[in-house]
């Protein structure tokens, strides 16, 4: 299934790690579910790990910038020699783990935004939460 912030970006059904080679005539698929049964998800979703990671942090970050009722204005961050808000990181790791939904065939400017989103995750992280 693919839920509506991705596909409020373009993503399908079959790109994503849940949907990739889902046929049921694939001898995988029975791994596949008893994998989910005992973890909750299956190894494609290791196949890409840094994709899954874009995939499922993009969806939750943009339900919080829509749910959370804190002023998100209010913390500060040192990033690449400037101030930012809270509000400007959610905004710095969605551009970036966007980005990094797309696919992997990016120029140097894209990588580098994808980087930025991991490294202001790692400055924020401890904020995200209401």
């Amino acid at each position: 299934m693919v839920g509506k912030y991705l596909k409020d970006i373009g993503v399908k059904k079959g790109e994503t790690p849940q949907t990739w080679y889902h046929d049921k005539e694939d001898p995988r698929e029975e791994k596949w579910a008893k994998q989910r049964l005992i973890y909750g998800f299956d190894d494609r979703e290791t196949w890409s790990l840094d994709h899954t990671f874009c995939l499922w942090i993009y969806e939750r970050l943009m339900m919080f910038k829509e749910v959370n009722i804190i002023d998100t204005d209010f913390h500060k961050y040192e990033f690449k020699g400037r101030e930012i808000t809270f509000t400007e990181c959610i905004e710095i790791m969605l551009e970036g783990f966007r980005i990094g939904i797309e696919g992997h065939d990016y120029k140097e400017d894209k990588y580098e935004k994808i980087d930025d989103a991991f490294k202001v995750f790692a400055l924020c992280h401890s904020e995200l939460w209401w």
